[in-house]
């Protein structure tokens, strides 16, 4: 009886092993992140962008450059794919090895390929078998696997700067099992130097990265799997700086997140500054380290339209934020010197999987309006923090503000009467600010009719301002201007003996009765 007991726990001991065994090569990369309800497809795009060419004109002929007239872009996409589907599971080594159909863009592919082996290979000591434990780990991925039905939300992921395009494969594939679409881009270059380095002075450089991804995300229209009004943005390192450039002018855009991003240091916000909007209001989950240099939250404190998450790590290097973490963690033996000054490797890999857990709870709560997942975000935070991983945590919930521009559309879309009802119960609500100044409210009416040529729009404009502002005379001139382009001679004649009323040698209403008569 004791010897066959001891066979059970011997039989037991080895099941749980294999089972652990073949868990591990299953897909070790992943480390303790759960997998989701779908399984991961992935396609590789590559596009000629016309719009922005690759070389401009030489300078001193004017001559573009032969066989340089447009930019290549290769376009990573991660998908969700149907349970049953069937294939051949992806290595390490394939998002690396990838090769385009069209020999066009052989040279370039082989210039991105060559880096992104040599920055992967320095993660080990360069003998082979530490090489092959790298390149041959088995991923998530399903090469050109069938899409799954439905729509899903596409995330959109700014890579750090000239950093490797596998840069953060555990979290695309996490986040795809979990319902999204993911697509990535190389960062190449304003200049059109195939090497990809990013210029740090160049405004061209970083204005061309955000170009390059909205012709990217342009062509995966022909997908019908994507749900292209629900976007949300991820950008680590310097990819934080395209991000929120992106957001600033995509209504569709309803969350960003930025890993330990130049986005909170000035060199970073003087990229912004000239394209700042600052009513945004797509959710913003912000983490970094604590030992972040020349931090400035410049950013954080002024986007206040939106909600906005500030989290910091207690110990952690830049690398925690894309899957080198992961990957010493496979190899804790070779780990460089420089990663274990700041924290051991046990630390990396959860500070890598705290980052995957918040942003996907970040997303699923602001994008999908998943109830529960708030919470989830909550606990995991609260977790971390107990755990020492999280050293300081701030939540600001969005203001809620009102200005000319919210209330005009307001009038055009809604009409008067809607619009009226609108502002009467903003300007009674003391958790909106409203910016409503009648001056500007004027040149939004103007703009209607000088710019749109949208007259009865404009009329609508004036209108309320009558019914809700102290008289006016500019308001009375205006519309007699646009009584006038309607042929209502009448009603342009009546609201120019109003600016009369109160200022009769005005020169200009003068001139417009002599008009009228």
């Amino acid at each position: 009886m004791k010897f066959k007991y001891c066979i059970l726990c011997l039989l037991i001991i080895l099941i749980v092993n294999h089972h652990s065994i073949a868990q591990s090569k299953l897909s070790p990369i992943w480390g303790d992140l759960e997998k989701g309800n779908y399984n991961v497809g992935f396609k590789i795009l590559y596009e000629f962008d016309y719009s922005r060419v690759y070389h401009g004109p030489q300078s001193v002929t004017g001559k573009t450059f032969p066989g340089e007239t447009a930019r290549p872009i290769r376009i990573g996409v991660w998908y969700p794919v149907a349970k049953t589907t069937s294939g051949k599971r992806m290595q390490y080594k394939d998002y690396i090895n990838l090769q385009p159909t069209d020999k066009k863009f052989f040279d370039y592919n082989k210039s991105l390929c060559d880096y992104d082996y040599w920055a992967t290979v320095n993660w080990t000591n360069l003998t082979d078998s530490s090489k092959n434990k790298i390149l041959n780990i088995q991923v998530e991925a399903i090469k050109d696997a069938k899409a799954a039905a439905g729509k899903f939300p596409l995330i959109v992921h700014y890579l750090g700067l000239n950093d490797r395009r596998n840069e953060n494969i555990p979290l695309w594939e996490y986040l795809v099992s979990q319902g999204y679409v993911v697509v990535s881009i190389p960062q190449v270059s304003g200049g059109g130097d195939v090497y990809m380095e990013l210029g740090l002075g160049s405004t061209l450089s970083k204005e061309t990265q955000v170009r390059d991804m909205e012709f990217a995300v342009s062509q995966l229209r022909i997908f019908k799997f994507i749900d292209f009004s629900n976007i949300g943005v991820i950008g680590y390192s310097y990819g934080s700086v395209f991000a929120m450039r992106m957001a600033m002018f995509n209504p569709y855009i309803k969350a960003i997140a930025t890993f330990d991003g130049n986005v909170n240091n000035k060199n970073g916000q003087s990229v912004i500054e000239s394209f700042y909007n600052p009513k945004i209001n797509a959710a913003w989950l912000n983490i970094y380290r604590e030992k972040y240099e020349n931090e400035d939250l410049k950013i954080f404190e002024t986007l206040k339209y939106t909600n906005r998450y500030r989290i910091t790590y207690t110990n952690a290097i830049h690398g925690d934020f894309e899957d080198f973490a992961i990957a010493t963690s496979l190899m804790p033996e070779q780990t460089p010197a420089y990663a274990l000054k700041e924290r051991p490797v046990s630390t990396a890999k959860r500070n890598y999987e705290t980052t995957c857990r918040l942003t996907l709870e970040f997303f699923n709560t602001f994008i999908k309006k998943i109830p529960a997942s708030g919470n989830k975000l909550e606990t995991i935070i609260s977790e971390e923090k107990l755990a020492g991983i999280i050293t300081d945590f701030e939540y600001r919930k969005a203001s809620k503000v009102m200005d000319e521009e919210d209330l005009a559309n307001a009038i055009i879309y809604y009409g008067i009467d809607e619009a009226e009802k609108i502002y009467n119960t903003v300007t009674a609500d003391n958790d909106y600010e409203v910016f409503v100044a009648p001056s500007d409210l004027l040149i939004v009416a103007t703009a209607l009719r000088m710019g749109g040529r949208r007259i009865l729009k404009s009329n609508d404009v004036l209108f309320f301002m009558e019914r809700n502002f102290p008289a006016d005379k500019k308001v009375y001139m205006e519309l007699g201007r646009n009584f006038i382009e309607l042929n209502k001679l009448a009603e342009a004649k009546k609201y120019l003996l109003k600016v009369l009323d109160t200022d009769k040698e005005n020169k200009e209403a003068i001139e417009l009765m002599k008009k009228i008569k």
